[in-house]
């Protein structure tokens, strides 16, 4: 594993996006992104929960997720696991009434926390 400080290079040994229907996380404009609070995350929070089936990657971490911030150019949410010391998820909500069928669905992909922009983090 290379220094930490070397952060392009740790994005070489962390998992790529699960999901070919979404880019890659370390090819997100963060330029678009904004912080949510309040109601607002709370809002995607619930959806969020709505949408993730019991075969989603990360169904079992569903309670413990929090909306970090979304982008206004899309439907893209990242959100974190308190848990989970290295990895945020970008998740892509299609704003439907349940789970998809496909447990693909919601798209989401996994980037490390330390690629994240500072506010983020």
């Amino acid at each position: 594993m290379p220094a930490v400080r070397d952060f392009a290079a740790v994005a070489e040994y962390l998992p790529k996006c699960q999901n070919t229907h979404m880019r890659e996380c370390d090819e997100i404009d963060w330029q678009s992104w904004e912080l949510v609070r309040g109601n607002q995350r709370t809002l995607l929070g619930e959806q969020l929960r709505r949408e993730l089936g019991d075969a989603h990657q990360l169904y079992e971490a569903v309670e413990r997720l929090n909306v970090i911030a979304r982008d206004g150019a899309s439907d893209d949410i990242l959100v974190v696991d308190p848990k989970e010391t290295l990895e945020a998820y970008v998740v892509h909500l299609a704003w439907s009434d349940g789970p998809n069928e496909d447990v693909s669905f919601p798209s989401t992909c996994s980037t490390s926390k330390l690629l994240l922009p500072l506010t983020y983090r």
